[in-house]
């Protein structure tokens, strides 16, 4: 957004140099080069006027005039027309009703090969500082009014605005909280998963421990006889004599009594 002092700055250029009676600003030059095109731009205030007259050496040149205000298209003055201004002075008059430029526009791209020399004079008159102040009225005005509406409407959107942060603050403040919760049961939640997980080794360390010792205590709870009977079918082998020396003694016992029979 522009900034208010800019703003002000543009209504008050007008004025920083103004007097009731001035004397008109002058644009001249001589014999200046124009191979192919030149342009002169005059910036006006709406009520000024401009008067102009130029010359060339070497041969006519083609001439246009335009007025250029803001957000508008160009506006053609003077149409474009080659005029004998190597024979006679042209010369013209034109008042501004808006803010804007005047664009001269000079051409003799219809015979480059032949440059122009082109020598003017333009002055131009400011508005009486009634209607320059008027002008500046105006426009105050209408900025005023802009101002006023594009207030009314950031009020409307500023209570909108609040309401809306006012509410989003509230729906944070309510997922933040659950967040916070979340984390804590997450955080429980791990612990119990890192003791279950602790528990299923230690069951299945525990099981397979229960099942070697299962079978160990199965052989062991048979007597004498019923262990020498089981220890008949595994014969002298050397798993059989490693366990212990009384299953040595069963299964030497057993074979002793198969050399019997």
């Amino acid at each position: 957004m522009a900034e208010a002092s800019n703003i002000f700055s543009s209504l008050d250029a007008p004025f920083r140099n103004f007097e009731k009676a001035v004397e008109p600003i002058v644009w001249q030059s001589s014999d200046i080069l124009v191979m192919q095109t030149y342009d002169l731009k005059v910036p006006m205030l709406a009520g000024s006027t401009v008067k102009y007259s130029f010359s060339t050496k070497l041969g006519d040149i083609s001439f246009t005039t335009e007025f250029h205000a803001a957000g508008q298209p160009p506006q053609v003055i003077v149409a474009p027309m080659r005029v004998p201004s190597d024979i006679e002075s042209i010369k013209g008059t034109f008042k501004s009703e808006t803010d804007g430029a005047f664009v001269f526009l000079f051409d003799n791209s219809f015979s480059w090969f032949n440059s122009k020399l082109l020598s003017y004079t333009v002055n131009l008159f400011q508005p009486a500082f009634t209607l320059a102040d008027q002008n500046r009225v105006r426009q105050s005005h209408r900025l005023l009014q802009a101002t006023m509406e594009d207030t009314r409407k950031a009020n409307l959107r500023l209570v909108t605005a609040r309401e809306r942060s006012s509410q989003l603050g509230k729906e944070v403040g309510t997922l933040d909280a659950r967040i916070a919760a979340l984390s804590l049961e997450l955080e429980n939640k791990r612990t119990v998963l890192k003791a279950a997980t602790e528990e299923v080794e230690d069951m299945a360390a525990r099981i397979e421990y229960n099942l070697d010792k299962r079978n160990g205590l199965c052989i062991r709870t048979l007597d004498n006889k019923a262990l020498s009977h089981v220890l008949s079918f595994v014969g002298k082998t050397p798993s059989s004599y490693a366990v212990c020396k009384y299953w040595k003694v069963c299964v030497d016992e057993n074979e002793l009594k198969k050399g019997k029979n």
